[in-house]
């Protein structure tokens, strides 16, 4: 049963929610090996727990999937530190937050599992490594809102 402080909350945005055009497509990818590109990577403080994580965004031809990694359990350095050094990194790990726009861009394969437990099925994202040919996966998409300079006002 929902709480009435979180219906109260959603209320608020329901004439919003009436309005909007239901989003297409999934953000996850049927499993298999994709050429991608690398269009989102930014360390964040995660929602759940507060800790601290690093997300990766992969474009395909096919779609998009991310891939999240939590920077402080100790038993997935080793999972962050493959990453890292498949996409060419060798600093730090308190290194990235400065590092991690610049594989942005990158073309690198990918691997999607899909795996059932206790009824539920869950996704897996594996970064293989970066494409020898850069052209196999998709080009970077064009930013959501540009920015655009009128030249003609006058300062």
């Amino acid at each position: 049963m929902a709480r009435l402080n979180d219906a109260q909350r959603l209320a608020t945005l329901d004439e919003d929610y009436e309005q909007v055009v239901p989003a297409s497509g999934s953000n996850t990818l049927p499993p298999g090996k994709y050429a991608a590109r690398i269009t989102r990577s930014q360390i964040d403080e995660s929602p759940y727990n507060q800790s601290l994580t690093w997300e990766l965004e992969f474009s395909t031809h096919d779609g998009s999937i991310r891939l999240w990694h939590n920077l402080e359990q100790r038993e997935r350095l080793t999972y962050i530190k493959g990453d890292l050094t498949k996409l060419g990194y060798d600093g730090a790990l308190s290194g990235l937050p400065a590092a991690a726009e610049s594989f942005v861009g990158m073309a690198v394969a990918i691997t999607v599992k899909t795996k059932r437990k206790d009824g539920n099925e869950y996704v897996n994202v594996y970064l293989d490594g970066p494409l020898d040919d850069d052209t196999l996966a998709p080009p970077l998409p064009e930013p959501k809102d540009p920015a655009t300079i009128d030249v003609d006002i006058p300062f």
